[in-house]
């Protein structure tokens, strides 16, 4: 009222107390504009850097405009140019707000019409897809029927391949192992009557550590062998406990071989093994005839027996072989 009035002083007054209760930028502006005219320009310029901070693009529109045109009529026009670029920036920036805005609310309206249009797109397809995917269901099912038919052979075939592969190939670590899990059963009832049967629990503990012990001979002469001709050193196999104990360690260390041999092929000898066992190794072909003590045409045979020998695609054995 005081400003509307021209009553300056007091108009200043109740601003400022405004401002002291809390800050408000049209209410820094509006000081700013009594200090400007006043003549007072340092306190104006604080003002309205002041208020410039805090306002919002139009109103800061407002304040630099009412400040350019002070100093423009004060005779500072390098001032009030720069000023008045100040406007001219805001404008345009507020301008280019007012065209992105308008950017804006057209490319959602853009993505709402196509987002509802891919909708309906996407239930369509799926409702062609459910339709596609009932009819193979039922193809599918079909075709599942006639093949749990076909391999339901084929699965019986390989349960009855695989009891006669444990049968024919159980490792040594577990053959000992079952005799020593049934001595420790048959300990269990002699400690029943201790005082009876300490005699037999003896005896029995005695046969377990041979066990063990013989075990441990096996495997250790078998591992001795292995490490030797890897390294290279003289080896001959011709002795048939010499090669079971290769086979024993080897059936152990390499057990995804043998079973793979059982699958691949009939009955197999110990030194057909033996020969399996170092062409596994890597070893070359005049290192095995030293080691085995055999000829080049007993190679050749040995190869031309595995061949032919062969398990067929049905499962059926060939012909044994020996070596």
């Amino acid at each position: 009222m005081y400003l509307r009035h021209g009553d300056l002083d007091s108009a200043k007054l109740y601003l400022t107390q405004s401002l002291n209760i809390k800050w408000r930028h049209n209410t820094a502006a509006a000081l700013s504009d009594i200090y400007l005219r006043e003549g007072n320009l340092a306190e104006a310029t604080n003002m309205h850097d002041k208020a410039l901070k805090t306002a919002n693009p139009e109103l800061k529109i407002d304040i630099l405009t009412v400040y350019a045109d002070f100093l423009a009529k004060s005779g500072n026009n390098q001032k009030a140019h720069e000023t008045y670029t100040q406007v001219i920036q805001i404008s345009d920036s507020l301008r280019s707000a007012e065209k992105e805005n308008t950017i804006v609310e057209l490319q959602m309206k853009y993505d709402k019409t196509e987002a509802e249009h891919r909708r309906e797109t996407a239930e369509m397809r799926l409702w062609i897809i459910l339709s596609l995917s009932l009819a193979g269901l039922f193809g599918f099912i079909s075709a599942i029927m006639i093949l749990i038919r076909y391999y339901k052979r084929i699965i019986k075939r390989m349960k009855r391949l695989t009891k006669k592969i444990r049968r024919e190939y159980v490792s040594v670590l577990e053959e000992k192992q079952e005799q020593m899990d049934k001595i420790s059963e048959t300990i269990k009832e002699l400690e029943n009557d201790r005082s009876k049967n300490e005699k037999a629990i003896q005896k029995l503990h005695k046969k377990m550590a041979d066990i063990k012990q013989n075990l441990c001979m096996r495997l250790g002469r078998g591992r001795s062998i292995y490490n030797s001709i890897k390294d290279g050193k003289e080896v001959f196999l011709k002795k048939n406990d010499e090669r079971s104990y290769l086979i024993d360690y080897y059936s152990i260390r390499e057990y995804k071989s043998f079973y793979r041999w059982s699958m691949k092929y009939t009955k197999l000898t110990s030194g057909m093994l033996v020969f399996l066992i170092l062409s596994d190794m890597g070893i070359d072909d005049d290192r095995i005839k030293e080691i085995l003590g055999i000829s080049d045409a007993t190679i050749r045979a040995n190869r031309s027996k595995l061949k032919k020998q062969e398990k067929d695609d049905t499962g059926e054995d060939g012909e044994e072989i020996g070596l």
